[in-house]
């Protein structure tokens, strides 16, 4: 159940970013394990055009099945992702106007990463957009700039000192959760050099440690007021 709420999170923030898409037919799709044989249930399904950065999120159900409605163009990009990090993600360029697609996911290793010298532990402390911090609060993790190679999200809550705890590598990072429906988010840098960069607002460097003593204070604000503007890197003010 706890799963379900989690993927039932990312469905409904991305589906909030699907401005300016104009559905065509519905495609059916089937997400399979390794074997090519059995479904994978509870997988993020995302289509988009590969024009566009306008993304459609679907779940998965109990088959491994989910019928998608595709962004107007004649082809259109299709990704699975494993919200319990299970299977490795896929990503095919399809017909939009082709039906069935079937993705087959790899089994990711009970061991994914041995080498973590190239991360760091990092704590960040997430407050809401009103300055107070978020306990309890259900978190989504990606990649701000998402490709094939990094093209995974990481699902995490909060404690209860509003708190998450994350091994992350170098590279921008990007937090978004639903606070009343509405959707909010913050990007923050791990920087691989020593110092931090004076244009990030939000910066921890890889560098400093292994451990990051003290943690990252971020504060979220709507996805629509940051829409179109990164702010890692802030527009310059003139």
């Amino acid at each position: 159940m706890k799963r379900l709420r989690f993927c039932l999170l990312v469905v409904s923030f991305l589906s909030l970013n699907t401005i300016g898409l104009t559905a065509t037919q519905p495609i059916l799709i089937h997400v399979l394990d390794a074997t090519g044989t059995e479904g994978v249930p509870g997988v993020v399904v995302l289509v988009s055009s590969v024009q566009s950065h306008k993304v459609r999120a679907y779940i998965t159900d109990a088959e491994g099945d989910v019928f998608g409605v595709a962004p107007d163009g004649t082809f259109c990009t299709i990704t699975a992702l494993d919200p319990a990090g299970l299977f490795y993600g896929k990503t095919t360029e399809s017909n939009c106007q082709s039906s069935p697609v079937t993705l087959i996911l790899a089994v990711r290793p009970i061991i994914d990463k041995v080498d973590v010298s190239d991360s760091v532990r990092l704590k960040i402390v997430i407050h809401g957009a009103d300055g107070k911090v978020l306990p309890k609060q259900s978190i989504l993790l990606r990649p701000s700039a998402m490709t094939l190679e990094t093209a995974r999200l990481s699902l995490y809550a909060t404690d209860e000192n509003g708190i998450l705890d994350a091994q992350l590598s170098a590279g921008e990072y990007t937090l978004a959760t639903l606070v009343e429906g509405k959707p909010f988010e913050v990007a923050f840098l791990v920087a691989a050099k020593e110092k931090c960069p004076k244009t990030s607002l939000n910066c921890v460097s890889l560098r400093a440690g292994s451990h990051i003593a003290n943690p990252l204070i971020v504060r979220l604000v709507s996805a629509d007021t940051v829409h179109g503007v990164d702010p890692v890197h802030p527009p310059k003010q003139h």
